[in-house]
């Protein structure tokens, strides 16, 4: 691989453009592929065994890697403005999705996204494979990627470049089943997991509570709650109320008095909250930045079981630990146990029918006395089960104007191929958010126990938020009006603490006197 482009700066000053360069001696724009990536959580590394294998298949072609670290806006400005040498960009920007809709004039042409459509190759097959880009792509992904215009049409312009599930790591070297029992099922049985470790003297959990993950994994309970396909509707502007979607009152602001969001919100406050005996958190939490705390965990010294991350957990930590060093996995988020009550059914039924999706029960007796049938109630929690919060949308984008653009689809399929994605295993233990039977891939014993797990979590599925232009364009959000949730939820002092139910509240009382301002934001005009 070659240099990066931030290397030749000397020549650009020389010859006056990167375009330039082919006459002074360096590399010919014809036959120079630009692509830069975000050096953030997964580093840069991860794309260079895509690069060899691109280069090796592409005789003549050179690829020139460049990064950024942590300025995923600025990339995204050198493709808006029109002007840069890019073909390929890998940002870790969670609103890259909104910035799809503009249009962009580049030498006299005008177009309708700064990005170019990629929809011909998610419907082609991946070469030397019998699927689909798009129908190898997760699920989740995919619906997540879908740029649905204002006259129904929807197309892709964004393409999946990392998986990034989110969950809580578990330190097996802390946590002991014998010991502590078995990881819990649903979120009632957490507090007594918690609880108990608190009493045997074990730390449960850990955090920063300048930079808590919490943050990001609490609404996978709104998911569970309300399930896939109404959270679709919902992110789409539609209030649900009592398991059903109101179609009728599309961008109504009641779509904020989700319950489904509330039950959430107790969750999270329940796990965050400050204990003053018996703590479920490090009593640092409160002090120490997250790396510090990511490394405190790591140590195992202070006696510490839990700590909720991402899969960029093993490349933060290569510095100071090899990947069989650790014992650590990802594990499941436990169910939220107000499914269970929505569903008619007890808490043990819940856990019980959760046992037995994963494999490890048989089905229990139980009556539903909300009148559900026995499938509906599996066929619920079985959904609910195997939901997986997503960071961010790690999404790749090809600047329409680029002199390759078919040359970006052509690594972009790359990625998404089954060569593609092991070569990325092998660097990274990570991948492209594509479905891969990692139990029997032939790197599997390559990658690191948690990186397995890692892996594992991501097959099941992800939930994102941020889908339609209410969120991506208008700045809707969860919870308006307010900052980080954990420190308000674990705040020791009473005047500092707010609870679910008020955060809830003046959220809505917030966004109902903004309302709209949003959808007027958003371009969205109720007839």
């Amino acid at each position: 691989m070659k240099k990066a482009l931030s290397y030749l700066l000397v020549g650009i000053l020389a010859c006056g453009t990167v375009g330039s360069l082919a006459a002074c001696g360096g590399p010919d724009t014809e036959k120079t592929f630009y692509l830069e990536v975000s050096n953030a959580g997964f580093g840069q590394t991860w794309v260079d065994p895509l690069i060899e294998i691109f280069e090796a298949e592409h005789p003549g072609i050179t690829v020139e890697k460049s990064s950024m670290t942590k300025k995923d806006a600025e990339m995204i400005g050198k493709v808006t403005s029109g002007s840069t040498e890019l073909d390929l960009i890998f940002p870790e920007y969670s609103n890259i999705i909104g910035q799809v809709y503009q249009s962009i004039t580049v030498n006299g042409v005008t177009y309708e996204s700064p990005f170019a459509e990629i929809s011909d190759i998610l419907n082609a097959n991946v070469p030397g494979e019998s699927r689909t880009m798009g129908d190898k792509m997760n699920d989740e992904f995919y619906n997540y990627f879908t740029t649905v215009l204002d006259d129904g049409t929807k197309k892709h312009y964004i393409a999946p470049w990392m998986q990034s599930p989110l969950g809580i790591v578990v330190n097996h070297d802390i946590y002991n089943e014998a010991t502590h029992g078995k990881f819990p099922n649903t979120t009632n049985e957490f507090y007594s997991f918690c609880d108990n470790m608190a009493k045997m003297g074990v730390i449960p959990m850990t955090q920063s509570l300048a930079d808590s993950y919490w943050d990001s994994i609490w609404d996978i309970w709104m998911y569970q709650y309300n399930g896939q396909a109404n959270m679709d509707a919902w992110f789409q502007g539609y209030p649900i109320k009592d398991g059903s979607v109101q179609t009728d009152a599309r961008y109504s602001v009641e779509m904020m008095q989700d319950k489904g969001m509330l039950e959430a919100l107790k969750v999270f406050e329940n796990i965050v909250k400050y204990r003053d005996t018996n703590a479920w958190m490090d009593s640092l939490s409160y002090s120490l930045d997250f790396t510090q705390i990511q490394n405190r965990f790591l140590e195992g010294d202070a006696n510490i079981a839990m700590l909720p991350c991402g899969a960029w957990l093993e490349r933060e930590m290569e510095a100071n630990y090899s990947g069989d060093e650790l014992n650590l996995t990802m594990e499941r988020i436990p169910v939220i146990s107000a499914l269970g009550t929505k569903l008619g059914i007890t808490d043990a039924e819940l856990s019980a029918i959760i046992d037995y999706v994963d494999g490890e029960g048989q089905l229990p007796t139980f009556t539903s006395t909300k009148g559900l049938t026995n499938d509906k109630v599996v066929e619920t929690v079985r959904e609910a089960r195997f939901m997986n919060p997503g960071y961010r949308g790690y999404g790749a984008l090809i600047p329409v104007y680029s002199n390759h653009v078919d040359l970006a689809k052509e690594f972009l399929q790359l990625m998404a191929s089954d060569r593609g994605i092991e070569a990325m295993l092998k660097e990274c233990g990570s991948m492209a958010a594509y479905e891969y039977d990692i139990k029997n891939s032939p790197v599997k014993d390559e990658i690191s126990s948690f990186m397995y797990s890692v892996n594992v979590r991501a097959q099941e599925g992800y939930c994102f938020s941020e889908r339609s232009k209410l969120f991506t364009l208008g700045g809707l959000t969860y919870i308006n009006g307010q900052s980080d949730l954990t420190p308000l939820f674990a705040a020791k002092n009473l005047k500092d603490y707010k609870s679910a139910e008020t955060v809830f509240t003046t959220s809505y009382t917030y966004t109902s006197g903004l309302w709209s301002t949003y959808l007027s934001t958003a371009g969205i005009t109720l007839g």
